[in-house]
């Protein structure tokens, strides 16, 4: 194989993002775009000079040849496209959720399985440089055996109305926080005890603010805290933070202002340079070092990271904490 052919299903916020960064790696070539609305159809195939199809059965049943995809629908979506794409034997890059129940995650990974394809999950912070010290100080030991994890995940107003409420806090925010203690820690969460209040997006029946507690199979916990509600004329635009604590150790990633601040004559600014596009603005760092790994172990042949049962595992947990915000109790995750 000389070169990768890949196809991107949705083009709403990621897809187009994946499509850029598959443009411009040298050992793949984009072949094809998946998307229903017909306004953004139009625009990715102008933007990408490539064909752009209403479904994923329209793009197999036009014959174009292509080994891997990369699925950025919504997340109830997932599970279908997933599938179809495996049966016609695509590697495939499903961003995170991998889905929303757990009979739709084993569909997928079965699916995958059968076929002898590869399965990646879209959790980016594996990717990211920050987090990948903290992991490699974890696993070298020197924070000592974790005792706690803490992680904020905030975001602004204006994320949470362009959602519209289709997804939940649990599945679109704590998720990434999610596999991001399992991986650093290196446990599995056995229980959750969630809290949430609504005072502001009412009408869209999420919830305002999610605080998850969760206990961990080697003893440790965690506490993970989410909002999508900050006022929209904040500069920074998110609050992240994750911190561990160990035995012999303690370890900070402070994301809330990047380390950067730019003023323009109006206000600050606090640009991204991991998240965001800098190098090239449809390519944010991060997502770009993801989709090479991706590319990378289909070429190479050998299994991506995160797999797809970290993907059905964060799913779990998401799950144990929607059932403990309904519940009012502790919840065991379901196996």
């Amino acid at each position: 194989m000389n070169r990768l052919r890949v196809a991107v299903i949705g083009m709403g916020v990621m897809g187009p993002m994946h499509a850029a960064i598959y443009q411009h790696m040298p050992h793949v070539e984009l072949v094809a775009t998946v998307e229903a609305d017909p306004a953004r159809a139009h625009e990715a195939s102008q933007q990408f000079a490539v064909p752009s199809y209403s479904s994923v059965e329209e793009l197999l049943s036009m014959g174009s040849a292509f080994e891997a995809a990369s699925i950025c629908l919504p997340d109830h979506l997932h599970v279908d496209a997933a599938i179809r794409l495996a049966q016609a034997g695509v590697h495939l890059l499903v961003e995170k959720p991998l889905a929303t129940t757990l009979d739709g995650c084993d569909a997928i990974i079965a699916a995958a399985a059968e076929r002898r394809l590869k399965l990646m999950v879209g959790f980016t912070l594996r990717f990211e440089p920050r987090y990948r010290l903290v992991w490699q100080a974890a696993k070298e030991g020197k924070l000592g055996d974790i005792v706690y994890q803490y992680a904020r995940r905030n975001n602004i107003l204006a994320s949470a109305r362009r959602l519209g409420g289709r997804v939940s806090l649990p599945f679109f925010l704590q998720v990434h926080d999610i596999d991001a203690m399992r991986w650093i820690g290196g446990s599995e969460v056995v229980s959750a005890y969630a809290l949430s209040c609504r005072r502001v997006l009412t009408e869209l029946g999420v919830d305002d603010a999610v605080i998850s507690l969760l206990r961990f199979a080697d003893g440790s916990i965690g506490c993970i805290e989410s909002n999508w509600v900050m006022p929209d004329s904040l500069p920074y635009r998110f609050d992240f933070r994750h911190e561990v604590v160990g035995t012999v150790g303690k370890a900070d990633i402070e994301l809330a202002d990047q380390g950067v601040s730019i003023h323009a004559g109006d206000r600050f600014h606090f640009p991204d340079p991991s998240f965001r596009g800098v190098l090239r603005p449809d390519e944010p760092l991060v997502l770009r070092m993801e989709l090479e790994h991706f590319v990378e172990c289909i070429l190479d042949d050998r299994p991506p990271l995160p797999t797809g049962q970290d993907g059905r595992a964060a799913t779990a947990v998401a799950l144990a904490i929607e059932r403990s915000l309904k519940e009012g109790t502790p919840v065991p995750v379901p196996g």
